[in-house]
């Protein structure tokens, strides 16, 4: 789906629109959702998600972010760095602190996720 780092953003803007189409577009809603779900499945959806969990401010759009990062993370697709994935889901969480509560839910989801697929010796810093 993208190839290039510098192509984050384009991507994050046809994410944003296929979101968009599968609500709007009821013509097409089977082609926007079809496009998504392989987005999902990319590796590259987690720099894209990042992406739109920082720089978005539309409830739909964040839900669709926070969902995709538990999708993957329930399908053992994790992050590139899954070393950072307990803080970036942290401060997530802090931008999120009154935001959407569907948001705050997935992303809360994630953490608990993402600390699942961490090594047991790990576990005393969370529990």
């Amino acid at each position: 789906i993208i190839n290039m780092a510098a192509d984050v953003a384009d991507a994050a803007s046809q994410v944003v629109g296929h979101v968009h189409g599968l609500h709007r577009d009821f013509a097409n809603t089977k082609s926007h959702s079809d496009w998504l779900h392989r987005f999902q499945h990319a590796p590259e959806a987690w720099a894209v998600v990042h992406s739109l969990l920082t720089s978005q401010n539309e409830e739909l759009v964040l839900y669709f972010a926070s969902h995709t990062i538990v999708s993957k993370l329930q399908a053992g697709q994790l992050p590139p760095d899954a070393s950072s994935c307990r803080q970036t889901l942290l401060n997530c969480l802090a931008r999120f602190q009154s935001g959407p509560p569907a948001v705050r839910r997935q992303l809360v989801v994630a953490l608990v996720d993402c600390e699942l697929w961490q090594p047991p010796a790990e576990d005393s810093a969370w529990l």
